[in-house]
């Protein structure tokens, strides 16, 4: 089996494939300063398409939603054909960490924990050039939040995003990449917890047949497993925190 029929098989269903929930896109949506109407918005990283239908609801505008696994996209349409949004998500097919965009081309980039695949302050500087004036960039990333001290915290965290910074550390690096952070709050452990641990728990439960017998499905589950285990004991060190940025 290959990494990404495991990947199918573990999140193909689920309602997100990582961190988050609608309330928490409205927030964000709550927090912007007024932006051009219509803004031209662009969705890097979109996965199943979550966030990308209620920032479709939000400004009943053309949004631009762009990630590399077309089942994700697949599901993102299905989800917005029958949220009746469908006619506004463009889902694109693309390498967010390659753009071929036209610098200056988007009132709002949005991002909702893509940025830890390149880090932070990389994938800032990369997707602020997007920007036209006045424009904002809207991430979500995970954070440390306290002590990382416990090492088996601490030793996952350095396997799984090695760069993974702090809250003063990640508004330096915006600055570094040429931001203002105008705009930051934490999401809840109910973010991480409802809408994508628990429906995930419950996969892995039905999958533990299947792994016995296929070494990447059970290293993907071992994986998992850890994770949820982590957040379990020691959830209250970090968690995902949506900065709202604009150009300096």
């Amino acid at each position: 089996m290959a990494v990404d029929q495991a990947f199918s098989l573990l999140y193909g269903d689920l309602p997100r494939q990582g961190v988050g929930a609608d309330w928490c896109t409205r927030e964000a949506l709550r927090r912007l300063p007024p932006l051009r109407k219509p803004p031209a918005v662009i969705d890097l990283g979109c996965g199943s398409g979550r966030q990308t239908i209620v920032l479709a609801q939000h400004f009943r505008a053309q949004i631009q939603a762009v990630d590399l696994r077309q089942s994700c996209l697949d599901q993102m349409m299905d989800a917005a054909e029958a949220a009746g949004v469908a006619a506004l998500v463009q889902p694109r097919r693309d390498d967010f960490t390659h753009l071929p965009d036209t610098p200056g081309s988007f009132d709002l980039v949005w991002s909702e924990g893509a940025a830890s695949v390149n880090g932070f302050q990389t994938s800032l500087e990369m997707w602020a050039p997007l920007l036209r004036a006045r424009g904002v960039l809207a991430v979500s990333d995970c954070t440390w939040l306290g002590d990382a001290s416990p090492a088996e915290l601490k030793s996952y965290w350095d396997r799984a995003y090695p760069g993974m910074g702090d809250l003063e550390g990640n508004l330096e690096r915006a600055r570094a990449a040429g931001l203002t952070v105008f705009d930051h709050f934490s999401l809840p452990r109910s973010a991480w917890w409802d809408e994508y641990y628990a429906p995930l728990s419950r996969k892995i439960a039905g999958l533990q047949k299947a792994a016995a017998t296929n070494p990447v499905l059970a290293e993907q589950v071992a994986v998992l497993q850890e994770e949820i285990s982590l957040f379990q004991r020691w959830g209250d060190r970090y968690g995902y925190v949506f900065y709202l940025m604009r150009l300096a």
